[in-house]
């Protein structure tokens, strides 16, 4: 796999021979070796920071002693690991038919409160997080100022400073959606 190009200038009429284009070689890969070290030592930093970071939440949630403590601590959790803006924690009533947001953390402004459309109960009125739910999968808005599905929220997002966000349904031990993890970014494209 090409992972750069050596650029040689030569002056004119220069004769190459066999050990010149060896040497050549050699130096190339010896670069490609040096830059593959390189990129593998940056993806075991990231790989161990990641590690630390859920050994840490794991540590964290395991002293949690109610469910209410737990929902903050998990929002809390992926707020300071995942730079997010804020993270919400949604359960859904299947009865119902409502989304009741029970934790966040991170810059909310009462963001959740004052979108009565996250929470309707009207299963045909299209929020992240009501999509994350109807469709039983994570439902991404790359840019909130320019993606359609998030037009109603936009205003009020912008103005927290949310450009990204990412909804995904939490499910019971029988595959039914019980709630809804919503991450927001301060940068466009989650």
């Amino acid at each position: 796999r090409v992972l750069g190009v050596l650029v040689l200038y030569l002056q004119e009429g220069h004769k190459r021979d066999e050990k010149e284009m060896d040497f050549l070689r050699a130096v190339a890969n010896t670069l490609a070796g040096v830059i593959e070290n390189k990129r593998t030592e940056e993806e075991l930093k990231t790989d161990t920071s990641e590690i630390y970071a859920l050994a840490s939440s794991s540590n964290d949630l395991s002293a949690v002693t109610s469910n209410e403590s737990l929902y903050d601590a998990v929002c809390d959790f992926a707020v300071r690991n995942f730079e997010m803006k804020m993270v919400s924690l949604c359960l859904f009533n299947k009865k119902t038919g409502e989304i009741k947001p029970v934790a966040y953390a991170g810059h909310e402004e009462d963001y959740l409160s004052s979108m009565k459309g996250i929470c309707s109960k009207d299963p045909s009125v299209e929020s992240p997080p009501r999509a994350a739910v109807n469709t039983k999968s994570s439902k991404i808005v790359n840019d909130m100022e320019t993606d359609t599905s998030f037009a109603f929220l936009k205003e009020e997002a912008l103005k927290r400073g949310y450009r990204s966000c990412m909804t995904t349904p939490l499910f019971d031990s029988e595959a039914e959606v019980i709630g809804v993890l919503g991450f927001y970014s301060s940068t466009p494209h989650f």
